[in-house]
């Protein structure tokens, strides 16, 4: 349970802190915000008509742009991939020996941009 309440709330922080630094995010995602048609009609409550349903949300680009680039740069859960090397091989002028482990850090992957499609 701790796990996912601290990941949940550093992924929260990470947000806030770019939405601070960035006041233009926040009026675009404002903005996409206010399009959002309210409540689903399947139900007459308040809260249905005060509230977007999940299913609206998911649908809103902008914002699913806006957390896929705080998690690229602000990553919750480390890991890495690990490989070995199946023949000798050169990458970069580094001699990579068959049968060597390589181990690719995901937050290395992420903390350039250039490896992400359009950061």
């Amino acid at each position: 349970m701790a796990a996912g309440y601290e990941t949940t709330s550093t992924a929260l922080a990470y947000a806030t802190y770019e939405l601070a630094r960035h006041p233009e995010v926040v009026q675009k995602l404002q903005t996409e915000s206010d399009q959002l048609p309210l409540g689903n009609g399947d139900r007459s409550d308040e809260e249905t008509t005060e509230y977007p349903d999940y299913d609206v949300v998911a649908q809103m680009p902008y914002m699913d742009m806006f957390v896929s680039e705080v998690l690229r740069m602000y990553p919750i859960a480390n890991g890495a991939v690990q490989r070995s090397a199946s023949e000798d091989t050169i990458v970069q002028g580094i001699k990579i020996e068959k049968g060597n482990d390589i181990f690719l850090w995901y937050e290395t992957l992420r903390s350039f941009s250039k490896s992400s499609e359009n950061p």
